[in-house]
Parts: structure tokens; sequence; C-alpha cells
């Protein structure tokens, strides 16, 4: 028999061992100095020591005289809106932790919110002014001193608390050291684990893992007397708990209160009692084998939350307050709870959230109704005082439907507060716990609830849920013949499918919704817009115009400026490219001043192609920059047009490299938007894997997209094609062609899609396809289409000139698409019509072609080069060959060689590149050494030679037609 009395017999809970690695790293972040945001995020499972460690840094931040701001997140259910937040503005003494006053102050000074029914508001507009000013109040009081921000456990943390950390990582030179604790392989929304991803990528990480056996080894003496744990012992406990430290103190006090340490060795005592394997199994028996007087009272604790006072536990209860301490410090004795720090004795916490949640599993469903009634009683008799979400929690889980209208009103006043702060998802809970306190019978109430549900749901970008409770909404409203309320919901569910790309459903509940609004609805004109441009995308282009028309009428000055975003679409898709201009301009103006942040930046959107179809980088820059001012980390709609302006304007320059990653980071951002959007970013993805010359991954991109695509299938195929076309599959290439062209070429919608399909023709053997496209593309004013990738109209039409051996007009069309193209910076569009050009004078074959291809190929190369891709179709000519640049002159050495043959001095030459006078003194020294000739008139009397300048080149550099 083993003789166990070393035994400590009070815990000595929070050991710290082992992480001394660790906690140099974190005291790093303070000795880094001010100036900058300095973070980490420390990651671990449960009972791993991420608390422990904390501690330890707060204790060393303290001692430096750094200023400590500490914020716990609690599971949700336990806590209202920006908790965290809460817990350190009130250490700023800038708040209570029970008052949302400063919250709602800040969400005052945010524009003003309409009528929760009306689409029009801007809410994500205003979340997003409302949490940079919470952030600016945090750093505003941060800035006066160092200071360390810590917050803990962010796995449980609300959407908008992690929001505000995002914001906080943003800001350049804070002069803010943060430290951030999260369990991530818990179960987590995904919209949470997508902004935990983007703390933990904006700051250090920080992993734990179990200690080593001589951690174990000195946890375990911390526990114990000296020599009364052998070194066997300690080996088999690090194998059995993998070192979790948690782990560690609940089996040894298991072992310890059950006495099996008395009568047997450790592996011993493990296998006698059937030792479970998993940390919270084990917490289960430790909690069991507590007296049924304190168990019970603990899982009054557990039900209140992770912190309590004794007073408020024994009107629980119903004991005497003494009497309830005493269990309290008993439990505290034995490392489940503890003396919460700074306040009277007679307030506890439990020591870890795990602890809580096994007790508070451990209830029957009819004891949790019970202590939540009693909570709730208690509250509402004023002899505990707790907050509105505190109340509308235990009226929901105590009461239900037996609540009656004070459980409704509660949750309705805790949703309501949720959102004056702009907590969307929050106080998208609240309606839920409304919904179950109310009776099925209570029709009006269920639909004016559901009504509510959606709207919050809707603001947190929650669409499938959004849609579900607005149309349980709109079924009750119209069971009670309340046709305005349907009407202005089924508006709403149209918008929502309209964004969705679920065309269908979209015209379906448009046109419900128009047969319910009244003519002298301010919703109507927006009904009629977006109804309009279904069916202009449909090609109904008379019916589409008609509507659009009617809403252009229908909209008044205080109308909603997404409006003007739904007439400029419908405008552009029936072929009114200036109207639609000018609609999109006009409806900017109105969102930049009325600040609405999704209209701005899906009209600046609309802007940014207009101007590039027109070739104008500069103003699309800028209307870029517009679209991305708006854009709400949270809000797919704003999100997704501001990527889609990122892939215009990189595949506009080529910065395909750079697409390609940004195309990476997006997938998982625009997932909950939609299977359109999802799609969308697919097919961008797929261009720029195509462009860096990998088309078996463009393939596979576009396979997995063409289903989603909606109203761009035909696009999409076409540029499937041109996928299989790179692989050289022609046989599938054209079996898609053949599939598509008839639809393109017919609607007039398609003007993309022709463009694609005359592009993917110049690569098939189908002359009467040539000549169709070729004649359709005549009818194009705009020099540029962007179809996810930009196409230059006149490169295509050269292109087809030449397969129909039209090489007058061949030559036409690529003069004038070098022209547009180099002027209007297009760079990509340029190699790519550089390439088409060479191939065209090598098929016509005449005096001096072979000579100009070869050229032309280089301007290309060039161009590849900057841009740093490696083209797999450029054919290199030989070293050797006098058709070739066999000095490797670069693409800038080769301009100013065909301006010194024009007898161009080097001022003259500077002006005309832009350009330096020393600069072009040593581009001619490099033409010189790699020429080896020793003067102006000998490289260019070498250059006639070999061809690399001459009248037609020149031309061909400048621009210029001939």
């Amino acid at each position: 028999m083993v003789k166990r009395s070393g035994l400590l017999g009070v815990v000595q809970a929070d050991r710290f061992v082992g992480r001394v690695r660790e906690l140099k790293t974190l005291a790093a972040l303070l000795d880094g100095g001010k100036g900058r945001t300095r973070s980490a995020f420390i990651e671990g499972e449960a009972g791993i020591g991420k608390t422990r460690l904390v501690g330890e840094l707060l204790g060393y931040a303290r001692q430096k005289g750094t200023r400590v701001l500490h914020g716990n997140c609690y599971q949700v259910d336990e806590t209202g809106p920006y908790f965290p937040f809460l817990q350190i503005l009130s250490e700023l003494r800038l708040a209570n932790p029970s008052s949302g006053t400063v919250l709602e102050d800040l969400a005052e000074a945010a524009p003003e919110q309409n009528d929760p029914n009306l689409l029009s508001d801007d809410v994500r507009g205003r979340r997003v002014q409302f949490l940079r000013a919470l952030s600016d109040t945090i750093l505003r009081e941060a800035a006066s001193s160092e200071t360390l921000l810590c917050l803990e456990d962010l796995q449980w943390a609300d959407i908008g608390s992690l929001l505000v950390v995002n914001n906080l990582l943003d800001v350049p030179e804070a002069g803010l050291a943060i430290v951030c604790t999260a369990r991530l392989d818990e179960s987590i929304d995904a919209d949470l684990r997508q902004l935990l991803a983007r703390i933990e990528q904006k700051s250090r990480r920080v992993l734990l893992r179990g200690l080593g056996l001589a951690e174990v080894r000195e946890f375990v003496r911390s526990l114990t007397s000296p020599g009364e744990v052998s070194e066997e012992e300690v080996q088999a406990l690090q194998t059995f708990t993998e070192g979790n430290p948690l782990f560690l103190q609940e089996l040894l006090l298991h072992l310890r209160e059950s006495g099996l340490l008395e009568r047997h060795t450790l592996p011993e005592a493990i296998t006698r009692s059937k030792t479970p394997r998993r940390l919270s199994h084990v917490i289960d028996l430790r909690l069991r084998s507590q007296p049924v007087s304190v168990r019970r009272t603990l899982a009054a604790c557990s039900a209140i939350g992770m912190e309590f006072s004794a007073a408020h536990v024994a009107k629980v209860v119903g004991e005497k307050e003494v009497a309830v301490d005493d269990q309290l410090q008993a439990s505290a004795t034995k490392g489940i709870l503890r003396a919460v720090d700074g306040l009277d004795a007679s307030r506890y916490e439990f020591t870890h959230p795990l602890i809580q949640k096994r007790l508070y599993d451990a209830l029957r469903p009819s004891e949790r109704r019970d202590v939540h009634r009693k909570i709730a009683e208690l509250a509402t008799s004023g002899n505990v005082a707790l907050t509105v979400d505190e109340l509308a929690r235990h009226y929901a889980a105590g009461f239900g439907p037996a609540g009656g209208r004070r459980a409704v009103g509660y949750c309705r006043a805790a949703a309501e507060q949720s959102e004056r702060v702009l907590a969307y998802e929050m106080a998208a809970r609240f309606w839920e716990l409304a919904l179950r306190c109310t009776r099925q019978r209570s029709r009006r109430v269920r639909a004016e609830l559901y009504r509510r549900l959606g709207w919050s749901l809707w603001a947190a970008s929650k669409w499938s849920q959004a849609a579900e409770s607005w149309v349980d909404s709109v079924r009750l409203f119209e069971s009670l013949e309340d046709w305005g309320r349907a009407g202005e919901l089924s508006l709403a569910l149209g918008d929502l499918h309209r964004f969705r790309q679920e065309l269908e459903e979209s015209e379906r509940w448009l046109e419900r919704a128009l047969e319910l609004l009244g003519h002298d609805s301010p919703e109507r004109a927006r009904a009629l817009a977006l109804l309009g441009g279904i069916h202009c995308v449909r090609g109904e282009s008379s019916l589409g115009l008609k509507l659009l028309e009617e809403a252009r009428q229908a909209v008044n000055d205080d109308g909603d400026p997404l409006v003007a975003y739904w007439l400029s679409f419908g405008l552009y898709t029936s072929g009114d490219i200036a109207g639609a201009y000018e609609t999109a301009k006009k409806g900017l103006g109105e969102a930049r001043q009325r600040g609405t942040s999704r209209a701005l930046s899906l009209l600046a959107g609309n802007l940014v192609l207009y101007e590039l179809n027109s070739l104008r980088l500069a103003p699309a820059r800028t209307y870029a920059r517009l679209v991305k001012s708006a854009v709400d980390p949270n809000d797919a709609a704003t999100f997704v047009r501001w990527l889609v302006c990122q892939a215009w304007l990189l595949g506009y320059v080529g910065k395909w490299d750079r697409l390609a990653e940004l195309c990476e980071e997006w997938m998982a951002r625009v997932r909950l938007a939609g299977h359109y959007q999802v799609a969308t970013a697919q097919v961008i993805w797929a261009e720029s894997m195509l462009a860096a010359g990998d088309p078996l991954a463009a393939q596979q991109k576009l396979q997995d997209a063409l289903p989603d695509m909606e109203m761009n299938r035909p696009g999409t195929a076409l540029l499937l094609a041109r996928a299989f076309l790179a692989l050289g599959n022609i046989h599938e290439a054209g079996a898609l062609v053949r599939q598509h062209s008839e639809g393109v070429a017919s609607d007039p919608r398609l003007a993309s899609g022709r463009l694609m399909l005359g592009n993917v023709a110049c690569s098939l053997d189908e002359p009467e396809l040539w000549r169709n496209c070729y004649d359709l593309l005549g009818h194009e004013t705009r020099p540029l289409v962007i179809l996810y990738t930009p196409l230059s109209v006149q490169r295509v039409r050269g292109g087809l000139a030449t397969r129909l051996t039209l090489w007058t007009e061949a030559v036409e069309h690529f003069e004038a698409a070098v022209q547009q193209l180099r002027e209007g910076g297009a760079v990509w569009e340029l190699a790519q019509t550089y390439l088409d050009y060479a191939r065209m004078r090598r098929e016509r074959g005449r005096r001096g072609d072979t000579r100009k291809a070869a050229a032309l190929e280089l301007l290309a190369d060039a161009v590849f080069g900057k841009l740093g891709i490696k083209h797999a179709s450029l054919e290199r000519p030989s070293p050797h060959s006098r058709d070739g640049n066999r000095f490797s002159l670069t693409g800038r050495e080769l301009e100013v060689l065909a301006l010194v043959s024009e007898g161009h001095r080097n001022p003259e030459i500077a002006e005309t590149l832009t350009l330096s006078r020393g600069t072009v003194n040593r581009h001619l020294e490099n033409i010189f050494v790699k020429m080896a000739v020793g003067s102006r008139t000998e490289a260019v009397v070498l250059a006639l030679q070999e061809g690399l300048v001459g009248p037609v080149f020149n031309r061909i550099e400048r621009g210029d037609g001939y």
C-alpha cells in the first residue's frame, strides 16, 4: 500500500510552469517601444494555460508601469453586445459594465437611422462609423500612456467586438500592445471564425501545447509534498494527460478526493477508477464527488454566469448568505472557484469556463428552467439587479411561452437596445428569444417579431436566414390582411434575392410587392427599378426599359439612391451606355451627399467599369478608391463590389499574380453572399491562373463555377472554351462555342459575350463564324469590354480579319488597338495585341513581315517581363537569327533606338518617353555595348539591317497609324 500524506489540502491553483519562452515572446511586445501597434494571438485547447500565461504577463506589465486594460468574453448567451469593451471602458472610467450609455452616445453620432422596415437605411455604413468611433475612443484614451490591452476567450466574442479588435489592429502607430486568447478547436460560427483568422493574421501567433516531462514534474511537485510522487508516476501522468495543466490538476484532485491515492500508485489508481481520457469528463467526476448541497449551489452559480456574488446565489437557492458563502469558499479551496480580485471576498468566479459549462449541462431541463425562473422573479421583484440582456435571457430560458407579454417585452427591449448600438447579430438572438416566448396563436405579434428578426439578420448579412424570417412574416401578415406590411417585406425579399442573383425568386417577390404597395409608396420606385433591371438582364428590353422609366419618374428628392444603381444597371444591360453612365454619376452624387455607403460602393463600382470600357484608367482608379472607402468588412454586398473592381483594375494592368493572391483570400469571405458571388470569385481566379500559364487549374475553376453563373453562364462557357484551347482540346472548345454562339450573337445584352466569342472563334476553323463575329462586332462603340478579363474590340476584329485574309482591315484594326491601348495604359491587352499582330504579319508573309513580327513579339516579351509573367505561347527567335533581337535589347532600349533612327536628339527622346536626359544617356550606352557599336549612326544602320527599326516598326512603337 502507498501512503499519500503529502498532497496539499488546499489547491495551489494557477501554478505557472513551463511557459517561460512564451512569456518572453509576449513581454517583448511591451519592450518594443511606442509608435506602433504590437499584437499577439495566444491559441490552445481548454485548460492548456492561456489564462495563466496572460496573468503572468499582466503582472509583468504592471511592474513596468504599463497600464493594463483587461476584457473577458463569456459565452454569448451570458452577455450583451461589446461586453469585453464595456469592461475596458469601465476601467477607463468611461462607462459602467452594466450600462451601454457610452455605446449609445457613440451610435447616436452616426448618421440618422430610418425605420427598420426600410431597406434604404444604410445600416452597415452606420456600423462602420460607429465601430471606428468606438475604436478611436479607446485609442485616444490609451495614447496617454503605454497600454496593454488584453482580451480573453475571443471565440465567445460577439461580431461587433471582433470588428473593433480588427479596427484597433489596423491603426498604424497606435502605440498599443494587444494580446488576445482563443480556443479555435471549438465549434465557431463561420463569420466569427473569419474575423478571428484576420486577427490571427495581424498578430504574432503563440500556440500553447502540452507541458513536457520536466514541466509536468515541476507542476506535480507544486501540488504534492517533496518525494511523494515517483518519476514513473510523473511519466504516466504526462502520457495520460498529454501535459494539459488543468487536466493534470483535475486528475490529481479527483484521485486524491476519491481516496485512491492512499492505496495505489498513480497508474493503478487511474486504471481502477476507470478515469476517462477527456478533461471534461474528469471535471464531471470531481463535481459529482461534491456534497449534494454544494452541487446545488454551484449549479445555480452556473446559470447566473461566470461571475456572481454570494448574496445573489443565496437568494436563488433560498439559503442564508453566510452558509452559501461557506460553500463557495470551500469550493474555492478545491480549485472549482476563486475569489474575484479587487472586490470583496463574497464575490467569486469559476476557475475555468469548462467547469461552469459542465455544471450547467448536467442540469436536467426542468432544473434549468427552475433556476432561470427563480433568477427572473428575483430580478423583477427588485431583489437582484440585472441588465435587460440578462432579464431577457432568464425569462426566455425560465418561462418560454408561459412568460407572456413580460417575457416578450424584455426580449424586445434587449433586441432594440442591441439595435441602437448596431449589434445586429446580438439583436437577432434576442428577437429569436422573443419568438420562443410567443404563443403560436399570437399571429400579429409573431408576424412583427419575424419582421424585426429578418431585418436584424439582413443587417448582419445573414441572407438565407433573413429570407426565411421574412417569408414567415409575409405569410402571417397576409393571413391578417395587412397588405402594407406584406408588400414591404415582399420588396425586401425581392431585393435580397436580386443581390444573390436568384432572379426567378426575386421577380416573383417584386411582382407581389408591386401588387401590394400603393402607388404613393416611397418604396415603389425601388421595386420598379429592381424588376426593370431583371427584365433587361433576361433580354426583355422593351418591358425592362418601360419599368425603368416608370421608376425614374417615381423617384423623388428624398428617394433611395440605390434606385439610381438599378436604373444604371438596367440601362447598361439594355445597351444605353451613355444613359447608364450619366445615371450612375448623378446617383453617386446623391449617395455621397447622403453618406449611404452601400449605394456609394455599387454606383462607384459601375463607374469603374464604364471608365475602363473607355480606356480611362485614372478616373476608374478614383472611383475604385471610393468603393474601397465604403467597404464594410462584414457586409458581403459592398465587399463583393470592391473585389470585382479590384479584379477589373488588376486585370487591366496585368497584375495577375496579385489578383490570384486576393482571390484566395476572397473565397471564404464571399461564401455566405450566395452561390453566384462565390462562382464569380472562382471565374476571376481562373482568369488569373490562365494568364499565369496554368490552363488546367483555370479549366477546373471554370467548370466548378459554370452552374452558378446565372445570366453570365454563356460568357463563362466561352471563357472555359478559351481554357480548353490553351490545353489543346479543340473538340471541347468547339462544342461549347456551337452550344452558345447563337444565343450570344442574338442577345443584345451580351456584348462582352460576343467579343469573347469572336476571340475564341479566331482559334477555330469555322469561316462562317469568323464572318458573323466580325460583322457583329462592327456595331460595338466601346474600345474595351471586360468579361472578367479585358478585351480590345479592335484586337479581336483584327484577329478575325486575319482569319478572313482581310489584310488591310486587319492592319487597321491592330494599329487602332495598339494606339488605344497604349494611350489608355491597358498593358495586358496591349501585350496580347502585339502577339496577335505578329501572327497576322507572319501569316501574310509579305516583304519585311517576318522581321516586323519578330519586333512585335519582342515588344510583347518586354511587357510580360515587366509584369513578371513567363508567357509560354510566345515564340522566341533564335539568338543568332536575323529576324530577332539577338542583342537582348530591352523594350525601353528598343523604344530609344527607334526614336534615334528617326533623328531625334536626347532631349527630344527624354521628353517623348518621359525620362530624364541622364536615363536616356544610360540607355544609349547599354545599346552601344550590347550591339558592339561606337556611335548612333552605326547603331541605326545595324538595327535597320536586323529589322529592329524602320518606318513601320517606329509607328507601331508610337501607336501611330500608317
